[in-house]
């Protein structure tokens, strides 16, 4: 049975399951230009002519369902509004619609996806081997449903993740990200690898992981307990002994945790978190800041950095100045 018949059967819901397949098979075998000189000559016949009747959009309607499967509830509400149009304004938003959408189910079905977290937001991904990826703020995800089969796992990622990963035996798990990539089997560990910092770092809490740089090469097997720094301008490795594991972490549990930090340093990763401007006015203060502050709770970090440094705050709009005691008894 022809197309055209086939259509009119669908339409009438009197199509038989294997009509219902020889009509899917003959839509999906359509080019792009076919499938939009079809539409348009079926809006360019004479018995469609002059207001658009409902058994004509109900037509389109439904081919374009057999062929975005996926997209069912946006046609459905797209067909319900322009249904009332005329067939002059109808015909060129159907088949651009029909085209569009269609051009869009076929990058859907490269079946990329793509995890991503804001200013101090945190979410939990789950891969399809198992493997979860707690995110914190600022940080993206992505991968290919094909990068996951029976001979290697990967993603691509950028910002700050604790890594749950699920154990494949004979099937290694690979994370790609700006330098660097962590190879692992199964194993828990946090990495912060940000655009915005000058080191990448890689906390390992359980199992085995070897992390290789992409710029010089040097690959380092890291054990439980150990983190791993590596520089970005030099492509180096290091053992980060001025780091513990809890500090690692801290963000699991709502802080920024900081170890003889510089004060600047501190301000940028809350602004990171806030979304706010933070200016220091005057000479940056020399001494590091070492200690916590909440990640949900701007005026309680504030607090403690003029507590700790001997600083007033002043809120404007989205911006907060902080000045030395002395300089803002002097403006």
């Amino acid at each position: 049975m022809n197309m055209k018949s086939l259509e009119k059967q669908y339409i009438k819901d009197t199509i038989t399951s294997e009509e219902l397949e020889s009509l899917r098979y003959q839509v999906d075998n359509q080019t792009d230009e076919e499938l939009f000189k079809d539409l348009q000559a079926q809006w360019m016949d004479d018995d469609n002519a002059g207001t658009a009747d409902a058994d004509a959009v109900r037509m389109i309607k439904k081919r374009v369902d057999i062929r975005l499967g996926r997209e069912r509830s946006i046609l459905r509400s797209t067909f319900m509004r322009i249904s009332l149009l005329s067939a002059a304004a109808l015909i060129p938003f159907l088949i651009v619609t029909t085209v569009l959408l269609y051009r869009q189910n076929k990058d859907l079905s490269a079946n990329v996806v793509t995890f991503t977290t804001g200013r101090g937001e945190k979410a939990t991904a789950t891969l399809p081997d198992g493997t979860t990826v707690m995110l914190n703020y600022n940080s993206h995800l992505r991968y290919k449903t094909s990068d996951f089969n029976s001979k290697n796992r990967s993603v691509d990622f950028e910002g700050e993740g604790w890594f749950h990963v699920a154990k494949k035996s004979g099937n290694p798990f690979y994370v790609n990200s700006r330098g660097l990539q962590v190879k692992v089997t199964g194993t828990q560990f946090n990495l912060c690898a940000r655009r915005n910092q000058s080191v990448a770092t890689l906390m390992l809490s359980e199992g085995h992981v070897a992390l290789t740089s992409l710029v010089s090469g040097q690959t380092m097997a890291l054990h439980r307990g150990q983190i791993a720094s590596l520089d970005y301008a030099s492509g180096k490795l290091s053992i980060n002994r001025s780091m513990d594991t809890l500090s690692a972490t801290s963000w699991q549990r709502g802080l920024l945790s900081f170890h003889n930090t510089p004060l600047q340093k501190v301000v940028a990763q809350v602004k990171g978190v806030y979304g706010v401007r933070m200016t220091i006015v005057g000479n940056a203060h020399p001494n590091n800041f070492t200690g916590a502050l909440p990640m949900n709770n701007i005026d309680e970090a504030v607090i403690i950095l003029c507590k700790a440094y001997g600083m007033r705050a002043t809120y404007r709009k989205n911006s907060i100045l902080l000045r030395p005691v002395s300089v803002s008894k002097n403006q």
